[in-house]
């Protein structure tokens, strides 16, 4: 992970950060920056990544998908599909929000180069 592409997570995360602190944001944070080192298009959640981010984080790999949903519920979607265009929907799954991060975080760090 390179320093230009955690300012880049950083970034835009605090963009749509909530109120307050939750459990969810650094497992977040860890989730997307061990998605971007794999560099894999295609990856699953559940049996890929959450317990590499288990493993750092010292914790149970279902714990995290709930922390996430959690920080989900806590924030202003409006504010994250304005960010990325993407048009918003009422229950948005950990996946899908994950996927949207990590798009428009590739596409920031491309238009940065």
């Amino acid at each position: 992970m390179t320093t230009q592409e955690n300012a880049i997570i950083y970034t835009t995360l605090a963009k749509i950060k909530p109120l307050g602190y939750f459990k969810g944001f650094p497992l977040l944070v860890t989730t997307l920056e061990t998605i971007l080192d794999g560099k894999k298009l295609d990856y699953d959640l559940t049996n890929d990544i959450f317990p590499v981010v288990a493993q750092i984080h010292n914790c149970n790999p279902k714990n995290i998908e709930r922390n996430i949903r959690t920080l989900i519920l806590n924030i202003d979607t409006t504010k994250l599909f304005t960010l990325t265009n993407v048009s918003p929907t009422e229950n948005i799954t950990v996946k899908a929000f994950i996927d949207i991060l990590r798009t428009y975080i590739v596409f920031s760090k491309q238009l940065s180069l």
